[in-house]
This record gives structure tokens, sequence and C-alpha cells, in this order.
């Protein structure tokens, strides 16, 4: 099984302005959103929803899958 992917942080987000997909590096990401059990993760990166105020921590999560298909574990964001 391959490790998790390493997350890139990305620059400043503000409330307000436009979603910035988030970044990670690794093979074949797969981007659960905000599920961190369960789902079916795609390859389009998550987007941090801008329009309500950040009230709390939301994490988004990704893994990455391997040549043969095995998949990682979920790294949180």
């Amino acid at each position: 099984v391959p490790g998790k992917p390493t997350f890139i942080p990305p620059a400043d987000v503000c409330e307000g302005t436009t979603g910035r997909p988030l970044s990670a590096s690794g093979v074949n990401l797969l981007w659960y959103g905000t599920s961190e059990t369960g789902g079916t993760g795609t390859a389009q990166a998550s987007v941090v929803n801008t329009s309500a105020p950040f009230v709390k921590t939301t994490n988004y999560y990704v893994s990455q899958t391997n040549a043969e298909g095995c998949e990682s574990d979920r790294a949180a964001i």
C-alpha cells in the first residue's frame, strides 16, 4: 500500500474570495472532499468553500493509488 500523499499548503484563503483547488503531491490522487471515510474519490481537487465565515477548521481528504491500484490511507488537509 502506498504512503499518504503530501499536502502542499495553499496561498492564504480569504472569506468571500474565489476558492482555489487544494494541492497535494502524490501519484493518481483521489479527492474525497470533507469525507474522512466512505464515498468515491475523484481526480478533481477539492476547493475550499470561501462563501461562509471561517468559524471552524474543515478538513479535506486525499489519497493516492499506485500502479497496481492499491490505495493509500487518506491524508487530511
